[in-house]
């Protein structure tokens, strides 16, 4: 099919009654040419931070970000060809703050974790999806302590799991890994290195 170019009005009428209009245009059947943007987020929200892995020809992203609320959690999809897959996926379930995402991927498996604090204190959070966007593991607790845990990164070897993330506990900061199943399980004993002092 051609590319077909089409214009609408947007009206937008706030609780004032006050009236604002707004002209957008949409292009149909038309492929994404990479020098053009692909805008994955919400307009006007703050992200700082995000992670991005390719595997077997999609890209996987996730992201923080803000918009008059707490941070939230955020998952696309895309092809090779720019063509969304799963756009702007709510990862994250609580109202708390959920953010530092790192994402990875294994074979039809995509792991996301993140820290979030909906428990008093930081914890590490993950969800596991297929390569559909459906969620076989949602919002599933990783870490249980008293003190913060934060920042973690996940790697595949293999069909192992191993993530990682920082504590600050005791005065000092501890970089800790853990082997996990495709469940989610702890499968090795915890390994800490001192770090620094905080």
């Amino acid at each position: 099919a051609l590319p077909i170019s089409y214009a609408f009005v947007v009206t937008a009428i706030d609780m004032a009654g006050n009236t604002q209009l707004e002209e957008k245009s949409v292009r149909i059947n038309e492929n994404i040419i990479w020098s053009d943007d692909l805008i994955l987020s919400s307009n006007n929200v703050d992200i700082p931070s995000y992670s991005m892995v390719s595997h077997q020809g999609s890209v996987h992203i996730a992201w923080e970000e803000s918009l008059n609320s707490a941070p939230r959690i955020s998952y696309s999809q895309f092809d090779s060809n720019g063509n969304l897959i799963i756009n702007d996926r709510i990862i994250s379930n609580s109202f708390f703050n959920a953010k530092n995402p790192h994402i990875s991927v294994n074979q039809d498996s995509v792991f996301i974790f993140w820290n979030d604090d909906r428990d008093g204190n930081n914890e590490i959070y993950f969800s596991k999806l297929d390569g559909l966007g459906n969620e076989f593991i949602s919002n599933n607790r990783l870490t249980f302590n008293s003190f913060n845990s934060y920042s973690p990164q996940v790697v595949h070897v293999a069909n192992r799991i191993f993530v990682s993330w920082i504590e600050d506990r005791e005065g000092q900061k501890n970089l800790v890994v853990r082997e996990i199943n495709n469940q989610g399980d702890s499968i090795t004993h915890r390994s800490e290195e001192h770090t620094s002092e905080l």
